[in-house]
C-alpha cells in the first residue's frame, strides 16, 4: 500500500521537477540580460535630441573645442573620448554556447520525453527480466539528445549569419586633427571631429555637414527611402517657411553606417556609437528581446500538458484497479503503469516538429529571410497583417496600374510581368 502512494505519486513530482529546471534554466538568461544597465534601456527609448545641425557653424567647432583649420588637438580628443567614449555600438549581452544548448532542452516536450526515460530505466531497474524498458529509455534519450543537436545547430547557422552584419560598420575614415589630414579607425572618431568624406564612402558617425560638394547619400538602410537624399551645409525651408529641423529629415546632417553615393565634402562628428541613430536602432533591437513563448509554442505546451495529465490518470488508474481489483503483483502493476505513461507521449511528435520547422527556416534561408528562432517559422506563416510605413521594404518598389478609367469606362489592367 505505502509502495503503491509512494510510485502512484512519482510522476506528477517527475513533472514538478521538469518545470523547475525549465524555470531554473530560463532564470540564468533573466539574469544575464537583467545585467544590462537600466540607464541606458532607458536612454535608448527618449528620442536622440540633436540641436548642433541647428547651431551655426562656428558654435559646433567652439562647443566641441576644434577648429575648421587644424580640426582637434589630441589632447582635445582624449578628453571628447572620456566624456562620450569610444565609436562603437555596445554589444548585446552574449549568451555561452552551452547556455543556448541547454536552453534547446528546457522545453516542456523534450523535458517530458526526458522523464519518460527515466521511467523507463527506472522500470528496468525494478524487473532486469525484460530489456525492452532499457531499450526503449535509450530511445527516449536519443531522441531528445539528436532533436535538441539539431535544432540548435540550425539556429546558431543563423545567429552566425547575422553576425556577419557587424561587417556594415565603417572601418576606416580621414580626419582632420592637430592640422593634418590622417586616417584613422573609425571607432577612434570622437564628437568635434572634422571628417573628410567622398562618394563611395561609409559614414563613420552621425555628422553635422560643414561643407558639401553635390552630396547624395543613401539612407535607405536606416529610413527606407529607395532615392539617393542630397546633402547641404545649411537647413532646408519647409512649405511653412520655417527649417526643417527634425533630424532624419534634416539636410545638413548624415547618419552613422549610410552611404555616401555621390560628391564629397567635409562634415563635423556629433554623435557616436550608441549616440547615433543606428546606435538607438541597434540597442532598442538588442533590448526588444525576451522570452515571451510564440504561439506556436503556447500551443504544443498546451497539448503537452493534457497528454500528461491523460498519461498520468491512466497510469494510476491501471495501478488500482490491479492492486485492489485484480489482486495483481504491486511492483509488477508499477512497471506495467510506466509502460502505459511512456506508451501514451508520442516520441515521434518532437523530432516530426523539428525537422518540419528546420526545413522551413532552410527554405526561407534560401529567399534570403534569417530565421533566428525556429518556432519564428509558424509565428510568421500565422501573421495576418503586417503594418508597416514603408512599401518599398516589403515589395519590388515598383508601383503598377491596376484599373484604368478609359471612354467611359472602368478597364482593368493585365498584370506587369517580371522579365
Amino acid at each position: 500500500m505505502v509502495s503503491n502512494d509512494g510510485d502512484a505519486s512519482a510522476p506528477n513530482g517527475g513533472m514538478s521537477v521538469t518545470k523547475r529546471i525549465s524555470s531554473k534554466v530560463k532564470g540564468v538568461l533573466r539574469r544575464k540580460r537583467s545585467e544590462v544597465d537600466a540607464s541606458r534601456a532607458e536612454k535608448l527609448r527618449q528620442e536622440i535630441g540633436f540641436t548642433e545641425h541647428t547651431w551655426p557653424l562656428e558654435k559646433v567647432y567652439e562647443y566641441y573645442g576644434g577648429s575648421p583649420e587644424g580640426g582637434l588637438s589630441s589632447a582635445q580628443v582624449l578628453q571628447n573620448r572620456e566624456k562620450y567614449g569610444w565609436n562603437r555600438l555596445t554589444p548585446p549581452v552574449l549568451v555561452p554556447w552551452w547556455i543556448k544548448y541547454l536552453m534547446c532542452y528546457a522545453d516542456v516536450f523534450m523535458l517530458l520525453l526526458l522523464f519518460g526515460g527515466v521511467l523507463c530505466f527506472v522500470a528496468y531497474g525494478i524487473d532486469q527480466s525484460d530489456p525492452t524498458n532499457l531499450y526503449l529509455g535509450v530511445v527516449l534519450i536519443m531522441v531528445v539528445v539528436i532533436s535538441a543537436t539539431f535544432g540548435y545547430l540550425t539556429e546558431s547557422k543563423a545567429s552566425s549569419v547575422m553576425e556577419g552584419f557587424k561587417k556594415l560598420v565603417p572601418k576606416k575614415t580621414k580626419v582632420l586633427r592637430d592640422g593634418n589630414i590622417s586616417i584613422i579607425d573609425a571607432e577612434e572618431l570622437v564628437p568635434g571631429d572634422v571628417v573628410d568624406f567622398s562618394d563611395g564612402d561609409q559614414v563613420p558617425a552621425d555628422l553635422r555637414v560643414a561643407t558639401a560638394n553635390d552630396v547624395k547619400v543613401d539612407n535607405s538602410s536606416l529610413t527606407g527611402e529607395p532615392e539617393p537624399q542630397e546633402r547641404y551645409p545649411d537647413l532646408q525651408i519647409g512649405s511653412n517657411g520655417k527649417p526643417v529641423t527634425v533630424p532624419l529629415e534634416a539636410q545638413n546632417l548624415m547618419f552613422y553606417t549610410t552611404i555616401i553615393v555621390a560628391g564629397s565634402g567635409r562634415g563635423i562628428v556629433i554623435g557616436t556609437g550608441d549616440r547615433t541613430v543606428m546606435g538607438q536602432i541597434a540597442g532598442l533591437a538588442s533590448e526588444s528581446s525576451n522570452d515571451e513563448a510564440t504561439q506556436f509554442q503556447k500551443e504544443v505546451d498546451v497539448f503537452i500538458k493534457i497528454i500528461s495529465v491523460i498519461a498520468i490518470l491512466i497510469g494510476v488508474v491501471f495501478i488500482l484497479i490491479g492492486i485492489f481489483v485484480a489482486g495483481a503483483d504491486a511492483i509488477a502493476m508499477v512497471v506495467f503503469a510506466i509502460g502505459i505513461i511512456v506508451g501514451t507521449v508520442p516520441e515521434g511528435l518532437l523530432l516530426t516538429l523539428t525537422v518540419s520547422l528546420a526545413l522551413s527556416a532552410k527554405h526561407m534561408y534560401s529567399k534570403n529571410v534569417l530565421v533566428k528562432g525556429m518556432p519564428s517559422v509558424e509565428n510568421l506563416g500565422s501573421t495576418t497583417v503586417i503594418a508597416s510605413d514603408k512599401t518599398g521594404t516589403l515589395t519590388q518598389n515598383r508601383m503598377t496600374v491596376q484599373h484604368a478609367w478609359y471612354d467611359g469606362q472602368l478597364v482593368t489592367v493585365p498584370a506587369a510581368r517580371n522579365q
